[in-house]
C-alpha cells in the first residue's frame, strides 16, 4: 500500500507457491529486466535453494538485483507441552536417549524451517525425524495437538498456540531475549549457544533493472518502512 501511494500506481501483489517458493523465484528472475516485477526475496528462496535443489532454475547472484531488505526475524524453539515438558536441556538429553522418537515440523522439505531441525540435529547431536507440512499454520496446528513434538520457526508461526497454553516456548534463537517472550531463554541460556538462527525477507528486481528504478524503489519501500504504522 505505502509502495502503491509513493510510486502513484498499484503495485500487485501475485502469490506463486510451490517447490519452497523456488516456482516464483524462476518466474520473477525470467521477467523482464525493467523493474517492473519484483520478488519477496526469503532466505529460503535465496539462501538454502541453492544448495538444497538440482538444477535451480535461477542464480541469487546472478538473476536479481537488491532493492531492500524488509525485516529480520529470529527463530523460535516451540514444543508441545506435554510431549517435551521440560526444558531445552532435559528435551536434548530425552532425544539422545532415544533416538527416532521425537519428530520437529517444518514449512515444507527443503525449507529454512526444515534446515533449521537438521542443523539443530548437527549441534545437539540429537536424531529429531522430520515432518514436512504444507506451509507453519498446519505445522504448528499438529505441534499443538500433540501430533508432532517440535518446531522451528519464526514467533509469529505459533504465537496464538503459545498464548492458549497447547504449545511452548524453549528458546529464543537469538543473541538476545524477545520482549514479547521476556520469560523464555536465548538458546546460549539454555545451554546451546551455536544455535542462532533469522529468517530475512528482502525485495529484489530481475536483474538489469535500471539502476534509478533500483534507487527509486529503495526510497519507497524505506519510506514505507519508515512510517509509524507500519512499524
Amino acid at each position: 500500500g505505502k509502495m502503491s501511494e509513493g510510486l502513484g500506481q498499484p503495485v500487485v501483489v501475485e502469490n506463486r507457491g510451490g517447490a519452497g517458493g523456488t516456482v516464483g523465484a524462476e518466474a520473477a528472475a525470467k521477467s523482464p529486466g525493467d523493474g517492473y516485477t519484483m520478488l519477496l526475496g526469503t532466505i529460503s528462496i535465496l539462501g538454502v535453494a541453492p544448495s538444497v535443489y538440482p538444477n535451480l532454475p535461477y542464480d541469487p547472484r546472478k538473476s536479481f538485483a537488491p532493492v531492500s531488505l524488509l525485516t529480520n526475524a529470529y527463530f523460535v524453539i516451540g514444543a508441545n507441552n506435554a510431549a517435551v515438558p521440560g526444558t531445552l536441556q532435559e528435551f536434548i538429553a530425552q532425544a539422545k536417549a532415544a533416538p527416532g522418537k521425537f519428530n520437529f515440523a517444518s514449512n515444507g522439505a527443503g525449507n529454512i524451517t526444515h534446515i533449521a531441525g537438521e542443523l539443530f540435529n548437527n549441534m545437539a547431536g540429537t536424531k529429531i525425524v522430520h515432518i514436512p507440512y504444507k506451509g507453519s499454520a498446519p505445522a504448528a496446528v499438529d505441534v499443538a495437538a500433540g501430533r508432532a513434538h517440535i518446531q522451528f520457526d519464526v514467533l509469529t508461526a505459533f504465537q496464538q498456540h503459545i498464548a492458549a497454553g497447547n504449545l511452548k516456548a524453549l528458546a529464543v534463537a537469538a543473541p538476545k531475549r524477545d520482549p514479547k517472550l521476556p520469560n523464555v531463554p536465548t538458546t546460549a541460556e539454555a545451554g546451546l549457544p551455536a544455535f542462532v538462527l533469522s529468517a530475512w525477507f528482502g525485495l529484489v528486481a530481475t536483474a538489469g533493472s535500471p539502476e534509478p528504478v533500483i534507487r527509486r524503489l529503495n526510497a519507497e519501500v524505506n519510506k514505507g518502512l519508515a512510517a509509524n504504522d507500519v512499524r
